[in-house]
C-alpha cells in the first residue's frame, strides 16, 4: 500500500470537519507570486489609528525593505538583536507619538501547507489588528507545498508554518525548524496536555504544537471483552474465543488494511521487533495475517451508532473519533462505561487511543527564530484567553480551558460549555451536578499516545505492500511473510 493511499484516507477521515475559507484577513494589499518571484507589498496613503496616531507616506518592499528616511531607534535595537520596547498610544490630549514610536518592527508570514484552518487564520488576523508593531499575513499554499518546503529547507520561506506531521518531521531532520519551547511561557507548557507536547517532540526537543486535536479509539462491548486495555495477543485470543463474531473491526471501509493498522499500531513494542531486528517469520505473525484475512469485511457499508453495530454482535470493535467533551458525553448516554468501553487500539503500553492534530502542526522556520514578534504571536495563539475561543468541534490542547469553561446550571440540572461571544452556551449531555464526567474525560485524554506517523510511513508501508499480495490474490502466506521479514530487516539496517 503506497503512502498516497494512507494520506488520502487521513484526509477522508476528517473531511466532514473541514471549513473552507478564502481571503486575507489583513487590510493591507499584498501580492504573492509563485516560483522564484519575490513577494511585493505596498502601502500608500494616510492611515489614522486609535489614539490620535497618524502615518503618512509611501513604502515599497521587495523581499527587503528600502526607505529614504533614517532608521529609527527601535529598528536599530531590533537589528542588533536587543528587541524593541512596547509601543503604546498617547490619548487624552497628551503629546502624540513620534514616527519612531509607531514604526513597524517586523512582518510575520504564516503559511498553511495542510487543509485550511480558520482557527489559526482568525487568531492571526486578531493579533495583527491588536499589535500594530507587527504585520501578520496568513495564506494557504497547500497546492504549492513542494515549492514552500524547498524554500524552507534552503533557508528562506515563511516564518511560521502549519504542517502535516511528516512534513514537520522531514524539515526537522534537515535542521530547518527552530526549537519551539523558548517561544512559549511556563503557563502554556504546564497546561498543554502532555500528549500534545509529545506530538511535536522530536529527538527530545519541541519543534511543533497543534492548535487543536482529535482522538481516535476503538469501542468494544464489555460482554465480549471487559478489560480496560488490550494487547494484540488479547485481540487474537478474543476472536478465536468468539466464533459468532463475524468481523474484526468496523471503520470507514471495512478493509483488511485498517485491521492490520489497528493490530500493529504498537509494532515497535511488539515481539516482532526486538533489539532493532525483525522477527516476523514466526507462527504468531502468520496467524495474525491468516485471521485478519478470514475476519475482515469490505462489503459491509452499514453506518450508524457504534453501539448499535456492537449490539448486533457482528464486530469485535468499532473505530470512533472523539472531537470533544461533548462527543464523549454523547457516548456516555449511549452506554459507554456500563455496556461499552473505549478500550483503544491493541498496545503493549496500555494507551486508550491516538491523539492526532487537526489541520497540522504549528512550527517556526529556523531562518526566522530571531525575528521580533514570533514569540508574542505564539504566546497569543496558545494563551488561555484565545484557546477558550475554540468551539466544541475539536479538543483544545490546554486542559485548563475545559476546567474554566464548563459550569453547572441549576435550572437544567446539567453542565454547560461556554463557547464565548455570540455563540452562547452548549448544553452538555447527561449526568447531573454530583455525577459529571469532566475528570473522566481529562483522564482519558491523558492516557492517549501520539498517533504513530513515522511507523505508518516506514515499516507499515512495507507490511501493507507485501500483505496486499496475500489478501488480494492467492500468493502463498509463507512467501509473503518471508518477503516482509527480508524487507524490514533491510529497512532497519539502513535507518539505524
Amino acid at each position: 500500500m503506497k503512502k498516497g493511499l494512507w494520506m488520502l484516507l487521513c484526509v477522508i477521515s476528517t473531511a466532514a470537519l473541514l471549513v473552507s475559507c478564502a481571503g486575507d484577513p489583513a487590510s493591507r494589499s499584498q501580492a504573492v507570486s509563485s516560483g522564484s518571484d519575490v513577494e511585493t507589498k505596498t502601502e500608500t496613503g494616510t492611515r489614522t489609528e486609535t489614539g490620535t496616531r497618524t502615518e503618512t507616506g509611501t513604502r515599497a518592499e521587495t523581499g527587503t525593505r528600502t526607505e529614504t528616511e533614517t532608521k529609527t531607534e527601535a529598528e536599530t535595537r531590533t537589528e542588533n538583536g536587543t528587541g524593541a520596547e512596547p509601543i503604546t498610544d498617547v490619548e487624552n490630549g497628551e503629546e502624540a507619538p513620534t514616527d519612531a514610536d509607531s514604526e513597524m518592527l517586523s512582518q510575520i508570514s504564516i503559511v498553511s501547507l495542510c487543509i485550511q484552518d480558520t482557527f489559526v487564520k482568525g487568531l492571526a488576523a486578531e493579533f495583527d489588528k491588536e499589535n500594530p508593531a507587527y504585520a501578520v499575513s496568513y495564506e494557504n499554499l497547500y497546492n504549492s507545498k513542494d515549492r514552500v518546503l524547498a524554500e524552507v529547507m534552503n533557508g528562506s520561506g515563511p516564518d511560521i508554518l502549519c504542517l502535516d506531521m511528516m512534513d514537520m518531521i522531514n524539515l526537522q531532520e534537515k535542521d530547518a525548524l527552530a526549537e519551539m519551547e523558548p517561544f512559549l511561557t511556563k503557563d502554556i507548557l504546564e497546561n498543554v496536555f502532555s500528549t500534545a507536547l509529545e506530538l511535536g517532540t522530536l529527538d527530545g526537543k519541541l519543534y511543533g504544537l497543534p492548535a487543536k486535536v482529535l482522538i481516535n479509539t476503538l469501542m468494544v462491548s464489555r460482554k465480549v471483552y471487559d478489560g480496560d486495555t488490550w494487547s494484540m495477543a488479547d485481540v487474537l485470543e478474543t476472536m478465536k474465543a468468539h466464533p459468532e463474531i463475524k468481523w474484526m473491526f468496523k471503520e470507514a471501509t471495512g478493509s483488511w488494511w485498517y485491521d492490520l493498522k489497528f493490530l500493529l499500531g504498537d509494532l515497535e513494542h511488539s515481539s516482532f521487533l526486538q533489539d532493532g531486528k525483525a522477527h516476523f517469520d514466526c507462527p504468531e505473525f502468520k496467524e495474525l495475517l491468516s485471521l485478519t484475512r478470514e475476519r475482515s469485511n469490505a462489503s459491509d457499508k452499514r453506518s450508524g451508532n457504534p453501539t448499535d453495530l456492537l449490539r448486533d454482535g457482528d464486530y469485535l470493535g468499532v473505530d470512533v473519533t472523539l472531537l470533544s467533551l461533548n462527543t464523549y458525553g454523547n457516548y456516555l448516554d449511549l452506554g459507554l462505561g456500563e455496556e461499552f468501553s473505549f478500550i483503544g487500539y491493541p498496545s503493549e503500553t496500555q494507551s486508550t487511543g491516538y491523539m492526532m492534530p487537526m489541520f497540522g502542526m504549528v512550527a517556526v522556520n529556523q531562518a526566522s527564530m530571531d525575528k521580533p514578534g514570533i514569540g508574542e504571536l505564539l504566546q497569543y495563539l496558545y494563551s488561555l484567553e484565545k484557546q477558550k475561543t475554540l468551539q466544541l468541534d475539536a479538543t483544545c490542547i490546554r486542559r485548563d480551558v475545559l476546567e474554566s469553561k464548563v459550569v453547572y446550571n441549576e435550572y437544567t440540572d446539567c453542565y454547560i460549555y461556554d463557547e464565548g461571544g455570540s455563540r452562547g452556551w452548549v448544553l452538555l449531555p447527561g449526568k447531573g451536578k454530583d455525577d459529571f464526567y469532566l475528570e473522566d474525560y481529562l483522564e482519558f485524554v491523558d492516557s492517549t499516545v501520539p498517533y504513530p506517523y513515522q511507523l505508518y510511513y516506514g515499516l507499515m508501508d512495507i507490511i501493507w505492500e507485501d500483505a496486499e499480495d496475500y489478501f488480494e490474490s492467492d500468493k502463498n502466506l509463507d512467501d509473503v511473510v518471508e518477503s516482509i521479514e527480508r524487507r524490514i530487516s533491510l529497512y532497519l539496517s539502513e535507518n539505524q
